[in-house]
């Protein structure tokens, strides 16, 4: 939640907004964070932020307002939402127009890579002040959404227009495509070694950069459950788990040919274990 101040002094002047991207792409489960923050050459910017591992790392914030740094404009109530399609859209008020920090605009941008890059800003209704009211009540509330879909955005924001505060609704036509592949699918390499093996085998497959829950299991040749080798949430290529022949209940498997099971994102695969 960002202090008050500035354009609201009563009110808050922000509040962080967090989306995951649920699109069919190889940016499904990435999680997305934006925020109106104060730097050191600005009163405050809109930053975005990305994680891709569910949020144990972060990515160094990026800059979505393009006015000149240090021109100490006001970018205030910061919102997000992401379209279905993976495109993130972002609304914010905005001083830029004018010296006086209490006179703001609603401006627009959208990235179709993730947040890596955003569109050139727009100016998306008139000017208003948010000194209309005082000093009954010096605050804008912070009436600000956005709910995303594929052919644009809706939102809604608050503004003095008719000589008072109101909630105004405003739609965004935007039906940019998103710049990126389909998500990779689960387990186009699932492979063990050794492979005849005696003691044990290390199994090894790939889940999507994005991350996925996984299970791995082992079956008899007549399809009978086995073990279970791995049942939790994994990221990326170069997944492994070790079958060391026993059991689930700890007991060594008769030599024989087995099947190593792997289903993630409604994919199955399977594969031939060999044990001497």
């Amino acid at each position: 939640m960002i202090a008050t101040g500035g354009p609201n002094p009563a009110g808050l002047l922000g509040q962080l907004w967090i989306a995951v991207d649920r699109s069919n792409t190889s940016h499904a489960g990435w999680v997305y964070v934006l925020a109106s923050v104060g730097t050191p050459t600005d009163p405050l910017d809109i930053h975005f932020i990305r994680s891709i591992d569910n949020g144990q790392t972060w990515s160094a914030p990026v800059r979505v307002n393009d006015d000149p740094i240090g021109n100490r404009a006001f970018q205030w109530f910061g919102t997000m939402s992401v379209s279905p399609s993976g495109r993130i859209d972002a609304i914010w008020n905005d001083t830029r127009g004018s010296a006086d920090s209490t006179i703001s605009a609603l401006f627009y941008s959208y990235s179709v890579d993730a947040g890596a890059h955003w569109s050139p800003n727009v100016q998306v209704t008139p000017t208003w002040s948010s000194t209309v009211g005082w000093p009954n009540q010096q605050k804008i509330g912070d009436y600000y959404t956005t709910v995303s879909d594929n052919a644009g955005a809706d939102v809604a924001y608050a503004a003095t227009f008719n000589g008072g505060q109101n909630v105004y609704y405003l739609r965004i036509p935007n039906t940019a495509a998103v710049a990126v592949e389909p998500t990779p699918a689960v387990g186009t390499w699932l492979t063990n070694a050794p492979n005849p093996f005696t003691k044990s085998t290390l199994i090894s497959f790939d889940a999507p950069v994005a991350g996925e829950w996984a299970r791995v299991t082992v079956l008899d040749i007549a399809g009978r459950h086995v073990a279970t080798l791995l049942d939790r949430f994994v990221i990326g290529a170069g997944q492994s788990v070790v079958w060391d022949g026993r059991r689930d209940g700890g007991a060594r498997a008769p030599a024989g040919v087995y099947f190593c099971r792997l289903e993630a994102a409604g994919h199955a695969e399977m594969h031939r274990l060999l044990r001497l």
